[in-house]
């Protein structure tokens, strides 16, 4: 498995596994195509963004999306995910790992409370900003890296 940075020929491949990955549980959640297409691109233009993807020699299996936060040394992970016929591999943990060097201090993300990706998450160094911090029903995680 290779980490890459992400291409715009990637699009096609990260709109249809990020359907499919997000239509399972935890998460559920419906999302055209066209609504992963246009946030993609959103995210894409932004001047600052970071895009990986995870490629088994066939194809990509996962990608890790995000962004620097304005001239603060923030990264915000906007998402992450993997092929869950490949899931429990190291891909995710690849892609992390990949983001993180990438970071200049803290990382953020956004993840549902108590679930997998959480416990995901926590594995690998993050903790919660405040128990009581949720937004849009979801937690706060935050990573510093250290030099």
């Amino acid at each position: 498995m290779n980490v890459r940075a992400m291409e715009p020929a990637d699009g096609p491949a990260y709109c249809a596994l990020f359907q499919r990955v997000f239509a399972r549980p935890p998460w559920k959640e419906t999302w055209s195509l066209e609504e992963i297409a246009r946030d993609l691109e959103n995210a894409r233009a932004k001047s600052d963004f970071v895009g990986l993807a995870a490629d088994d020699g066939s194809g990509a299996i996962g990608f890790a999306a995000g962004y620097r936060v304005g001239w603060l040394p923030v990264l915000y992970l906007e998402q992450l995910f993997v092929d869950d016929r490949c899931q429990g591999a190291g891909t995710g943990s690849a892609l992390l790992s990949a983001m993180l060097r990438r970071a200049d201090g803290l990382v953020v993300l956004l993840t549902r409370p108590a679930s997998s990706a959480e416990a995901f998450y926590v594995r690998r160094g993050f903790r919660r900003l405040a128990p009581l911090i949720r937004l849009r029903g979801k937690i706060v995680l935050f990573h510093t890296k250290h030099p």
